[in-house]
């Protein structure tokens, strides 16, 4: 496994995790994340995640969470 810095190519894969049913739960925030307004908080935010890769591929995310309001 290896751990990436955040870049526009995974952030398709973090709002698709992070909508996840079996994910969304452990969040405050309960709605589904809509694509426009993810892009916008990844262009401000984006630098602050880390993807792991397994086998070059997207398995997870880490991130900031705090002030996490989509401001």
């Amino acid at each position: 496994m290896e751990l990436v810095q955040n870049k526009p190519e995974y952030w398709e894969f973090i709002r698709n995790l992070r909508n996840h049913p079996d994910v969304k739960g452990g969040f405050i925030q309960q709605e589904d994340i809509e694509k426009d307004p993810h892009e916008q908080y990844m262009l401000r935010y984006g630098l602050f995640f880390y993807v792991c890769l397994y086998e070059g591929q997207p398995a997870g995310y880490v991130g900031v969470i705090d002030r996490d309001q989509g401001e």
